[in-house]
This record gives C-alpha cells, structure tokens and sequence, in this order.
C-alpha cells in the first residue's frame, strides 16, 4: 500500500477518524495500530522483526540510562549490535539471494513465508524502510547515552515513534526530541491547517504519479539493457532517472509532511529542492536533509570533523559518504557512487581558493548570475554522473553509459528510441505520442512549480499558493487535478510502471 494507492485512500481517512475520535490518552495506542496495519499491508511477514526490534532497543536504552561507566557503554553497544546487526543482516541476505532460481528449495521455503518478490527470478522482499528505522534508532539511542533527553517511558509512544506510517517507508528519520515531546501530547483537530496539508499532499501525488512514474518508463528501459542504446538515448535514460528519483523523492516527503500535519504531527522538512543547489556541499543540504544531518551527528562529527586536520577531514568526509551509500544498498555501484560524493566534497573543499581566484580573473562575482549559473551546471552534472552508478545494475553498466553517451550522436536516432519505447508500452501510436506529449508537459509543469518552490519561505509551495492571487491559485488547481487524474490513468491503465517509492527499497 503506497500513498498513491486506492487502499490508501480507503485506509487514511479511518486512519483520521480513529485518531481524532479515540479519547486523547488512547490516541497513541490508535496511531500505533494504524502504523502496524500499513506496515503489514506492504511486508506483512516482516511485522514481528519491526516490533521485536522496537521492544529491544526501548527496553537497553531504560536500563542504559540507568547504568553507569563501562556498563553504559556496553548498554549503548548491545543497542547499536541490535540494529545495526538487523540492518545489515538482511541486507546482505537480500544480495545473496538476489538472482536464486526460483524453483530451489530455498526459494520454495521462502515464498512459503511470504519473503519473495516472485518473477522470473527470485528476490527477497526488504522488510519496509528498515535503513529508515534501524537508523532513528540508532540516533535515540545515541542521544540517550549522551544524556541530550531521558529515555521514553511509554513502549507504546516510542514504537509509534519508531514505526510512524508517514515516517517508516522513505523518512525523514525523526529524531526523539523533536517527535516524542509532540506525541505526549493530547493533539486537537486543527481545520485551520487543512487547506495546507490537503494542497500539500496534492502537489506530492502530482510529483509522484504525473511525473516521476511517468519517467520511470524511459529510465527503466534505458537502464535495462544499457548496450542497446547509444547517444543521447543514454543521457536522456541518465535524465529521465535523475528527475524521476528527484520528484519520487519529493513527492512522497510532501505526502508524509501532508497526512502528519493532518494527524497534528509536525515532521522535519527533508527535501528543498535540491537541483537548484550551487555545490555539492549545498546538494547535500537540501537532499535527503534528516539522513544528511544523521550523517553529520552521528558518523562525521564522532570521527573527528573538521577538528583534526585536512588530511583527517578528508578522510572522515570520504568515510561518511561510504557509510552513506552502504546504508543504500549492499554493492559496488553504491560504494561507488558513496566515494564519488565523498571525492566532490574533498575537490571542491581543496579548490575553494583556486576557484575563488578563477572568478577573479573573469571578473566574475562569485555571488554573481553568472557565477550562479554555472556553479549550478557543474553541480547538475556531477549529481546526474552519480545518479548513473545509483541506478545501473553493475559499475560495467554506468561506465558504459557514461563513456557511450556522446558516441553517435544523432537526434533522429533519440527519437526513435524515445518512439519506440513508448510504443513498448502502447503499441497505438496516437496514444504514445499522447503520453509523450503530457509526461513533457507534467514534467515542465513539476519544475516551474519547484522554481517558486525554491523562492517560497521555507520551500513552503503550499503556504506560497495559498496567497497567491485568486486567478493565479484556482488555475494550479485545476491543473493538478487535471495532472493527477491523468497520471494516475496512464499508470493505472495504458502503461506498467511501478507505483512503489524508489526510496522504499533502501
């Protein structure tokens, strides 16, 4: 069940009713129901490992809290063994058995517990955002040993804190002193921020079905067999996976933003428009900010920062980054492309002055447009060249489709590829032309909409159309909704993407 599912849309609005109609006390103990029956909807055999872990981790940290000296530390380590075994456990397990014939024993005993993800080949099927909520974990428990707040006392308000249907498949990872304080609370109905998370959640399913499903169809079939396409079809399959992840992304932080602030939950912002940054530093802070803050708290900082040195900063920053692609996914394409961010940050710290005198010798402003336009070009480049080892099968695969790329450059033949695969997903050739036509249009629309989102106050798009004139305001009405039902149509009828958040899968 994704937030873009009709079972969604059946499950939510109970959801508010239960949690608006329970008494206060109980409200909690509601949301936590809830959140386990979205949980069992998508990886219903996985259920008990989330609950076993939320159990465990509570209960070390009480007694934790309660130690001192040496017991402390080895309380924090048994916390830190739990979730991090967990985590990486199934995540080499999931490698391992990626590819097993489906007709072996182990295959057999799997599905018959509900582990496969069928097809032609085997696949386990990931328990539901377990890099998510290993990782909010791990930082509670972090931050009850240093003392930054007690424990939670309550098993019941940490587990909802933990296993928060908007929060468990794609983030952001929350952190206990910004949501627990808010879940001891008795929350009130707030009709005054409806109009604000409903246009919220509206822009997030617009981002998701009109415009990253849509692209899916190119990037699939692009990065499915790389070697059958040269030229700019490859950039255009690079592409089309960069903003399909990108408005993916996007899209499912505004819905889980939308339905908590419908709950009376406030949840931390964590994605602002991250293709209009200007280094990669700044990429950084707007992509994924609560995993890019995680990093910095609880790996970066620890390591030593910036306090040691150069040669030591580089080193943490490298070894950060390799975390962070390892927590992506187990294999040599995401400690690749963890690496490669790791170089940018150690390149452009290294030639922050060289670049500095650069600018002066173009009589460049470095705050200047021009200096803007092309900082925000070299940093577009280098996210996307990421992006093509993030995606590809094998290192052999975005190696080719980087190296390959400007060979036999022809803009007939990018159509052709373009044609035909969207005939490969409809045949009539009126109809994919058609859904050519508007994934181009839903696509320019999403970045117009994200170019007043990176000028709104806070990245705040939903509180930017609100005030904005009557005509202006009721005209994106419409064309949301215009979006949204034809996306949703396209991905429901004509064509076959996965209506499942990229970000599900880490």
């Amino acid at each position: 069940m994704s937030f873009t599912s009709v079972s969604f849309f059946l499950f939510f609005p109970l959801t508010l009713a239960l949690a608006w109609l329970v008494p206060g006390r109980r409200q909690n103990a509601a949301l936590l129901a809830a959140s386990y029956a979205f949980y069992a909807c998508n990886t219903p055999a996985w259920l008990p490992l989330l609950v076993l872990d939320s159990a465990a981790t509570w209960a070390l940290c009480r007694r934790m809290d309660a130690a001192q000296g040496a017991v402390r530390r080895r309380r924090l380590l048994g916390v830190l063994g739990v979730n991090l075994g967990l985590l990486a456990g199934v995540k080499v397990l999931g490698a391992a058995l990626r590819g097993l014939a489906p007709d072996s024993p182990s295959a057999r005993a799997l599905e018959g517990l509900g582990l496969s993800g069928g097809g032609d080949t085997f696949s386990l099927v990931l328990p539901l955002g377990i890099s998510f909520f290993t990782v909010q974990s791990i930082g509670y428990a972090v931050d009850v040993y240093r003392q930054a707040y007690a424990p939670e006392r309550s098993f019941v308000r940490f587990a909802l804190f933990v296993s928060f249907f908007p929060l468990i498949a794609s983030g952001p990872i929350a952190r206990g002193a910004h949501l627990l304080p808010q879940l001891r609370r008795t929350r009130a109905l707030r009709t005054d921020r409806a109009a604000h998370a409903l246009l919220t959640f509206a822009l997030g399913f617009f981002s998701k079905v009109a415009v990253a499903d849509l692209l899916a169809v190119f990037a699939n079939a692009v990065f499915g067999d790389v070697r059958a396409y040269t030229g700019l079809s490859l950039t255009m399959g690079l592409l089309a996976y960069g903003f399909q992840l990108y408005f993916d992304f996007s899209g499912y932080s505004l819905m889980a933003l939308a339905t908590a602030e419908l709950l009376g939950l406030d949840l931390p912002r964590n994605f602002h428009t991250p293709y209009f940054a200007r280094s990669i530093r700044d990429f950084w802070g707007r992509w994924h900010i609560s995993f890019s803050s995680w990093l910095r708290d609880y790996i970066y900082i620890p390591l030593g920062g910036n306090r040691k040195g150069k040669a030591r900063k580089y080193l943490n920053l490298l070894a950060t980054f390799l975390v962070s692609g390892l927590w992506h996914g187990v294999g040599a394409t995401y400690l690749v492309w963890g690496a490669l961010h790791g170089v940018y940050q150690i390149i452009g710290d290294a030639t922050g002055r060289l670049r500095g005198r650069v600018y002066q010798a173009l009589h460049w402003d470095r705050e200047g447009r021009a200096a803007a336009v092309w900082q925000w070009l070299c940093t577009f480049c280098l996210v996307q060249i990421g992006w093509a080892f993030f995606r590809a099968g094998s290192v052999g695969d975005a190696a080719y489709l980087l190296t390959h790329q400007w060979r036999g450059v022809s803009l007939s033949a990018l159509w052709a590829d373009v044609q035909s695969i969207a005939a490969s997903f409809n045949a009539k050739p009126l109809l994919a032309l058609a859904f050519l036509a508007f994934t181009a249009c839903a696509a320019v629309f999403a970045l117009a909409l994200d170019a007043v989102r990176f000028r709104a106050e806070h990245g705040d798009l939903a509180a930017r159309l609100l005030t904005a004139p009557a005509a202006v305001r009721w005209l994106c009405y419409y064309a949301l909704v215009g979006c949204c039902f034809i996306g949703w149509l396209l991905n429901n009828g004509y064509f076959a993407t996965a209506a499942s958040f990229l970000y599900n899968n880490f």
